[in-house]
């Protein structure tokens, strides 16, 4: 462990780190082969930590839907946006509306996945 830890922590850390090698291993499924991890209260942590960052960055991304297209893959996302506009009121024009239909076939050409959830289902058809 990496920080301070007060004498009596360090019992309470040691029956966790306990606990945590008593449980079965944990499977995982990469490349079309499974692997057995054993668990442990660092994995454990490092899980929540990931979830928790992950459950942020969706939220930021569900913010930028509201502004925009936006599209990429699971490890990066841009957004296309307009100037003082939000997606809704572009979608509500029609010649705005026609103007987005091209650009998320244009992205999903290109191979982008569109993340966009508040797109007329007719835009992300194929995506």
């Amino acid at each position: 462990m990496c920080c301070f830890v007060m004498a009596h922590d360090r019992i309470l850390l040691k029956a966790a780190e306990s606990y945590f090698a008593t449980l079965p291993p944990k499977s995982y499924t990469h490349g079309g082969m499974t692997f057995e991890l054993p668990i442990s209260l660092d994995g454990m942590v490092d899980e929540a930590l990931e979830d928790y960052l992950n459950q942020k960055h969706i939220k930021k991304i569900e913010k930028n839907m509201l502004k925009g297209i936006v599209y990429g893959n699971k490890y990066s996302y841009s957004t296309i946006t307009w100037k003082n506009i939000t997606l809704q009121q572009m979608l509500d024009n029609p010649t705005s509306r026609l103007r987005i239909q091209q650009i998320v076939i244009d992205l999903t050409k290109r191979g982008e996945t569109i993340f966009n959830t508040n797109l007329p289902k007719e835009f992300l058809v194929g995506n």
